[in-house]
């Protein structure tokens, strides 16, 4: 591994992931048997992708402001107008991942993080994107890891799922109070795009220390290490 000054700056899709070394403090003493069970389930099953509590602003204010705005429900922004392209840009991020995260969490309740539905859409690790028509081949390539079911960064131009996926997906905006006609109505601050629901973490070693647990892993860029952590920590 090298690193090096670079001329470019470093812009948004251009960062591949992070490496992170962890260390959790003040841990009892049955700590490192309990980490090492949950990272065997990690390790099979992989992490679900959810967006961390540092997206959505101090108390949730910023997720807050940005359901507000994609419900129509105001149009004021705190601040100078010039600040105001830019917070409603975050706002609006931060509400299409309370969105993504509501989704995520019923997938995971419902016992289908695993499991392919008819209409999904997913990532080719290759790259490529497609939407599930027959189960069975989908199911196997998916348990081969050759690909992974995508949820929705929902807006005007996302990549559109099908048959029961789609209906799962619209329920989340009905009971959110989201439309089309609100998605549509920011434009290209809401044009949308997929999130893969699962991150694996092949690489993560868990060392117990004298000051506590160490961990160390690598996320693809967009993950969050403390849902990784929360994992562990819930």
């Amino acid at each position: 591994i090298s690193s090096r000054p670079h001329t470019q700056k470093l812009r948004t899709g251009h960062l591949r992931g992070n490496r992170f070394r962890i260390l959790v403090r003040d841990v009892d003493s049955s700590a490192p048997a309990r980490a090492a069970a949950v990272r065997d389930d990690l390790l099979r099953t992989g992490m679900p992708n959810y967006f961390g509590a540092q997206r959505f602003g101090h108390r949730q204010e910023t997720a807050t402001l940005g359901m507000q705005l994609l419900r129509g429900e105001t149009t004021a922004l705190p601040g100078h107008h010039s600040r105001h392209r830019f917070l409603r840009k975050l706002a609006l991020s931060a509400a299409q991942a309370v969105l993504f995260n509501r989704y995520l969490v019923r997938r995971v309740r419902d016992g289908l993080l695993q499991t392919v539905l008819d209409g999904d859409v997913m990532f080719k690790q290759t790259g490529g994107i497609f939407y599930v028509t027959d189960l069975a081949v989908e199911q196997t390539r998916f348990d081969a890891r050759e690909t992974v079911h995508a949820g929705p960064i929902f807006g005007k131009k996302t990549f559109p799922a099908h048959a029961e996926s789609a209906a799962r997906e619209l329920a989340i905006l009905a009971e959110s109070g989201i439309t089309q006609n609100h998605l549509r109505a920011f434009g290209q601050l809401l044009s949308g795009t997929r999130r893969q629901n699962i991150v694996y973490v092949d690489d993560l070693t868990i060392t117990p220390l004298p000051q506590g647990l160490e961990f160390r892993f690598s996320l693809p860029s967009g993950s969050y290490a403390t849902v990784l952590l929360g994992e562990f920590m819930k």
